[in-house]
């Protein structure tokens, strides 16, 4: 997977927000219409869940 700048103006993907797609997440060969497109705001707090997750898998462990 990679994580990739966006320059083009594209709304975010995350359900009901409305603001403009920052990055696009694609696996290899995915179609330029099947990436998900995220602004900066869902990045972090998918960060930030995601973290919680690995944190807590990692402490149960």
């Amino acid at each position: 997977m990679k994580l990739e700048k966006l320059e083009a103006r594209v709304l975010c993907d995350n359900g009901i927000c409305k603001n403009t797609a920052d990055y696009a997440v694609e696996r290899e060969d995915t179609p330029k219409n099947m990436r998900l497109y995220l602004c900066k705001s869902c990045v972090k707090e998918l960060y930030r869940l995601f973290w919680a997750v690995l944190k807590q898998k990692k402490e149960s462990n």
